[in-house]
């Protein structure tokens, strides 16, 4: 048997966290290696280089190479694992805009529909698609539903209609797609025609990248390859990207390929393009299930198959994922098919980003759930989630537990940090965070990567429990899904999948979709599918209308030897064998509606989704229909934020229980198995109390915490727990609180427009430090646009939080190589002794203070590796000062400049009015945002005195959401990560007066975007 207590104790070697690296900014092998090492020190033994907008170098040329040689040194000298990335930025496929540049031909391409309206005896003049950037192609005219003959004349095709009626023409075209793809924004190489995507259905395209990318890196890195050189990620790739031009709004279209035409009648047997227009217009289902199963063939053998084979001859593993995984309709138009893709993966990946927000979201749970039930029937052992980017800087190590937890539960086993930044500007990051040196938390991730290599231990070494599967209707998706839908993530087939996914969680019972292709190669055996070791005795339809032969043959077998089947909102109808006939009744088939979805939002778009809502209508309709629960060995009493899964490991079982709740939550089940069981700490290994009335059992799990019972035969059965109670309060005297290092403030920013920006810059080039100074000082209202308001395209926020970046708030930010005047202003009551600001290294401004230029004066890490820094404590001057900051912006067109910052640090504290101030803070065991470090972010320290009691045991209890360090007497008692903030300090006490400190880690978000509150709320001492 698996040791998993002493995983959870100490961690476990192979199954720490990896994370992706953003190698924006200007990369040297020096700051590589200091953050490797960083890496490696905080437990993170996996990196990803992820080349992304601002990388500084030739993309794929000799320096960038250089610079990825030493990365896979670094690995090599420190014993870990660097993985390739395949693509500069994403989607996967272009090489940065290097195929596109030099292949033309290997563009992606739509199909799309084209109607014109003709009068009686006029010709229709139609002016195709610029050929040079579209290579449009004439596949089939329509009128009346009869094709008809038309004739192209360089790029304008003519047509007359003879009729003695006005009549409509349909033209169905094939062009390139249109549009810069992310891939191709930032890479340097990008020529003026490097737009588009990669031919995912194309062999040879693929080859062309294959070429480009991953032969480059066998050739320049030479060798570790299936050692220290892990293997290769590809990111958000899929089928087509319909990136649309101006005027064509929301015109229908599909993937196209090349070859599909031929491809297509190789695989069904006839010729699609005099069909063309029933499949544009949605009315035959057969020819729909054909046309989408080709795509996803072509997907599968091309992109997916090539990829995978490559690194499997180069001893690497493939890893990544493909693009909309949580949406069954993008699963058709976007991915193909994820039982085939996650196949064609050494190492399944999904996308979570955005994940600090979108938790809560009503689809939240699919995308885990599709690739560990996969992961599960293709024998897969690792499957990694790329998590937590765009997740806002106010994410805490507790909010990072919570969203690992239920990934755990869902079956993820290998977290990846997405991602760590290189370097990062405060103005361009707002949203995204980083999990590398900037981040103050980064100092505590060894303790969050040991916790989270116990549980990827016990996931990867196990097996999911489940009795249950949730059909996953895949030949209903492509019967009924139209041409690119407006929002493919509405609808009643999406809805119900994710709405039975929720109520199963909610109902604490343990299932796997079941693929089509499981559902057909199942063994079906008394009333039971048996596949990839495990066995279903319930099936349920989502939304199921439509089915293969073989699959309904399937379910039929399986519901007449007295397998239970249920179908909700939808039961089959057609049946499509040699012909398309009526489904006949499944035996015995429990069928119902429920339309009362529990969700509760706005209408899905990219970035906001609905939010789940607590259990409800849609739950108890689900429960009614299954009655008794398939058998398991723990039965769980549903509770809102409460869900399970069930393991398994040589007839040992493990039930993971995790709390999605902020409070504590009383969880009640009862072990329906007789094997001896006990509740295990996730944290420390450590027998978890709980109360045991039999095989009942009773555990107070503590706000967002993860503890698995343990069923063996040879553990010693648990026994209920003895609570100790507090018996009084102990005061806390003389309380002090000060910061670790200098405060921060954030002065009001404007950007200077017009005439006197003009004259402004016309005084710095005069080198006139006081003209400037005097202009600024003169600035109107009418001159100047307030910065620091919502970045223009920034990520939106639902929970409507106060982003803000260096920007115009009116949007219009400066122009590539435009020179640009910004003011900054702040006000001291006291000049400190140290008093300084710092500043953005990108940009190289001449600043300019109270009639002086002022210089740099020395170099801090920071947000960069080298932000300057300039002595401002004998210019400042007591009352307004005026910080001036002329600088050009970058002629690089491909990547993001926004405004620098300058940020005040010093010996001050700033209270409501946000004047810099000497005058003496509060002492309070409170927040320290109101004790004068309203925007510090980083390190406070709470020092106490407290007598201790003659008799009883001392316990310290904390409310705060931040990472604590307590020491007791000048001894380090223990760190809490997150909640139970909690700590027995007994063995550290001595007779009389005992000295407290309460260390404080805060997140980045009171500087970066937004005011939290920051420290512990309270803190008291208890004798039990």
């Amino acid at each position: 048997m698996k040791n998993f207590q002493e995983a959870f104790r100490n961690g476990a070697e192979g199954y720490t966290p990896a994370t992706m690296w953003f190698t924006h900014g200007n990369v040297s092998k020096k700051e590589m290696t200091y953050q490797i090492e960083g890496f490696n020190r905080e437990g993170i033994k996996d990196y990803f280089i992820h080349p992304s907008d601002g990388t500084q170098g030739d993309y794929l040329g000799e320096h960038f190479f250089s610079m990825i040689k030493h990365a896979a040194d670094e690995a090599k000298r420190l014993g870990i694992n660097y993985w390739i990335y395949d693509e500069y930025n994403w989607s996967s496929g272009v090489a940065g805009g290097q195929v596109l540049q030099d292949e033309p031909w290997a563009r992606s391409t739509r199909l799309i529909k084209m109607t014109e309206t003709v009068a009686a005896g006029e010709t229709l003049r139609y002016t195709l698609p610029d050929k040079t950037r579209f290579n449009p192609q004439v596949l089939l005219c329509v009128v009346d539903d009869k094709e008809v003959e038309t004739k192209v004349f360089g790029e304008t095709l003519v047509w007359k209609n003879e009729s003695d009626e006005e009549k409509t023409i349909d033209m169905y075209i094939t062009k390139w797609i249109a549009g810069r793809n992310a891939a191709c924004r930032g890479s340097e190489i990008v020529a003026p025609n490097g737009e588009g995507y990669l031919d995912t259905l194309d062999k040879e395209a693929v080859q062309v990248f294959l070429d480009k990318t991953h032969e480059q890196y066998k050739k320049h890195i030479g060798e570790g390859f299936g050692d220290y050189v892990k293997g290769v990620f590809t990111d958000e790739t899929v089928v087509l990207f319909d990136m649309r031009v101006e005027g064509e709004g929301g015109r229908p279209s599909l993937p196209w390929s090349r070859r599909f035409l031929e491809r297509f009648e190789e695989r069904n047997g006839y010729d699609i393009r005099p069909r063309l227009h029933e499949l544009m217009n949605n009315t035959g289902t057969q020819l729909n299930i054909d046309y989408w199963e080709t795509v996803a063939d072509m997907f599968m053998e091309a992109f997916c198959q090539m990829c995978y084979d490559w690194c499997e001859e180069n001893n690497l593993l493939f890893t990544g994922h493909i693009d909309a995984e949580e949406c069954i309709y993008c699963a058709a138009y976007r991915s193909g098919d994820p039982y085939e893709y996650y196949k064609r993966f050494h190492v399944p990946g999904i996308d979570t980003i955005y994940t600090y927000y979108r938790i809560g979201d009503f689809n939240y749970n699919v995308t885990a759930k599709l690739a560990t039930s996969a992961a599960h029937f293709h024998n897969k052992e690792r499957i990694l989630s790329e998590t937590y980017t765009i997740s806002g800087w106010d994410i805490r190590l507790r909010d990072m537990k919570r969203i690992f937890n239920r990934l755990a539960l869902h079956g993820i086993n290998f977290l990846q940090f997405m991602g760590s930044n290189y370097t990062f500007s405060p103005g361009a990051d707002t949203h995204a965070m980083t999990n590398n040196w900037q981040n103050p938390l980064f100092k505590h991730y060894n303790g969050f990567t040991k916790y989270v290599s116990g549980l990827q231990y016990l996931v990867a070494n196990t097996a999911y429990d489940a009795h249950t599967l949730l059909f996953y209707p895949m030949t209903t998706s492509r019967a009924t899904i139209t041409p690119m839908p407006v929002n493919a993530y509405a609808g009643d087939l999406n809805f119900t999948i994710i709405n039975l996914t929720n109520a199963l969680l909610n109902l604490n019972i343990p299932f796997e979709y079941g693929f089509e292709q499981v559902i057909d190669q199942a063994e079906v055996k008394d009333g039971k599918f048996i596949f990839a070791g495990s066995e279903y005795s319930l099936v349920i339809l989502p939304g199921t209308t439509h089915l293969k032969e073989h699959t309904f043959n399937q379910l039929q077998k399986f519901a007449q030897g007295g397998g239970k089947v249920i179908a909700v909102n939808g039961k089959p109808e057609k049946i499509f064998g040699e012909t398309v006939y009526d489904a006949p009744a499944i035996e015995n088939m429990i069928v119902y509606d429920c339309y009362e979805y529990e969700m509760e939002g706005e209408a899905p778009t990219f970035a906001d989704t609905y939010q789940r809502a607590p259990m409800g209508s849609f739950t108890a309709a689900l429960k009614n229909a299954i009655g008794e629960a398939p058998a398991s060995v723990v039965s769980i009493t549903p509770c809102d934020g409460i869900m399970s899964a069930v393991r398994r490991k040589d007839g040992s079982y493990y039930v993971m229980i995790i709390s999605d709740n902020k409070e504590i939550t009383k969880v009640t089940g009862e072990i329906t198995s007789d094997l001896p069981f006990r509740c295990l700490n996730t944290e420390t290994g450590e027998i978890r109390d709980m109360k045991i009335d039999g095989k009942h059992f009773e555990i107070d799990l503590e706000p967002i915490e993860c503890v698995v019972i343990e069923l063996a035969a040879d553990v010693e059965q648990q026994t209920s727990a003895v609570c100790c109670c507090t018996k009084g309060e102990i005061a806390i005297e003389n309380v002090k609180f000060s910061i670790e290092g200098d405060n921060t403030a954030l002065p009001d920013m404007w950007v200077v427009r017009g005439k006197a920006a003009e004259d402004i810059i016309k005084a710095k080039r005069a080198y006139n430090p006081k003209r400037v100074c005097d202009l600024a000082n003169a600035l109107t209202a009418e001159d100047m646009v307030a910065c620091r308001g919502q970045a223009i395209g920034s990520m939106p926020n639902k929970a409507k939080r106060d982003w803000f970046g260096w920007h115009p708030i009116d949007g219009k930010n400066p122009e590539y190589g435009e020179t640009v005047v910004c003011v900054y202003d702040f006000t001291v009551d006291t000049v400190p002794e140290n008093l300084k600001f710092v500043s953005d290294p990108t940009y190289s401004p001449v600043w300019y203070l109270n009639n002086e230029q002022v210089y740099q004066t020395g170099a801090t890490r920071l947000w960069h590796y080298a932000n300057p820094v300039f002595d401002i404590s004998s210019i400042a001057v007591p009352g307004k000062n005026r910080l001036v900051a002329i600088f050009t912006v970058p002629e690089y067109k491909y990547a993001s400049f926004d405004l620098p910052c300058a940020a005040l640090k010093g010996d001050f504290r700033v209270f409501g009015d946000f004047t810099l101030t000497q005058k003496p803070a509060t002492n309070e065991l409170t927040y320290w945002n109101d004790q004068g470090y309203a925007i510090h972010t980083g390190d406070g320290i709470y020092t106490a005195e407290f007598t201790a009691p003659a008799e009883g045991s001392v316990v310290l209890e904390m409310e705060t959401t931040d990472v604590t360090e307590v020491t007791v007497n000048g001894n380090y008692v223990t760190k809490c990560l997150w909640n139970p903030y909690k700590v027995d300090i007994t063995d550290y006490l001595t007779e009389g007066t005992n000295k407290l400190e309460i260390r404080v880690t805060s997140t980045y978000s009171n500087f970066i975007y937004n005011r939290n509150l920051s420290g512990v709320k309270t803190a008291k001492l208890y004798v039990k």
